[in-house]
């Protein structure tokens, strides 16, 4: 008796461990697919002030980044270059921006009173400039003034999956 129930015992074992392991065999009926599509944030500079006291000098850099797209954008840093008319850089101010969710934007003013720049001061301004984050586009970070330029418009696929 006992080794009747030995022999039960080892038979529902094995076909314990036979159903286990068949289950874990992938399932042929299963459809794969190997691209996956990936949303990215696209941060620009949206806007930049230049805010004059008295005598023409500049006070404070009024300085707008963007998530233009949907995807959520990690915490970045922004750069303010000022520039003499030769190009030549008179003064750098920077600050870290916050995470931005899709279309939320963060305001930063930059107090420069105490440098004694003329309010004409050419000023480039550079949202993520040391490219540490994955974006729609790179190429749109930036917004100069004083002569103004920013980067052309963004084309037909911007903000969508790329995959």
């Amino acid at each position: 008796m006992k080794r009747l129930m030995l022999i039960t015992l080892t038979g529902v074992l094995c076909a314990a461990a036979f159903t286990v392991a068949r289950a874990q065999e992938p399932n042929p009926n299963l459809k794969t697919t190997k691209n996956v599509k990936v949303f990215l944030p696209d941060l620009v500079v949206s806007n930049v002030a230049i805010g004059d006291g008295a005598g023409g000098i500049a006070q404070s850099v009024r300085v707008t980044v963007t998530n233009t797209c949907e995807a959520a954008a990690a915490s970045s840093y922004v750069l303010a270059t000022f520039k003499d008319q030769a190009g030549k850089a008179l003064y750098y101010a920077g600050n870290t921006v916050k995470a931005l969710k899709g279309g939320e934007s963060q305001e930063q003013v930059f107090d420069v009173s105490g440098k004694k720049m003329p309010a004409g001061t050419n000023v480039s301004v550079e949202v993520d400039p040391y490219r540490k984050l994955k974006e729609d586009v790179e190429g749109n970070n930036y917004r100069k003034l004083n002569p103004n330029m920013a980067p052309f418009p963004d084309g037909p696929t911007h903000c969508k999956a790329k995959g």
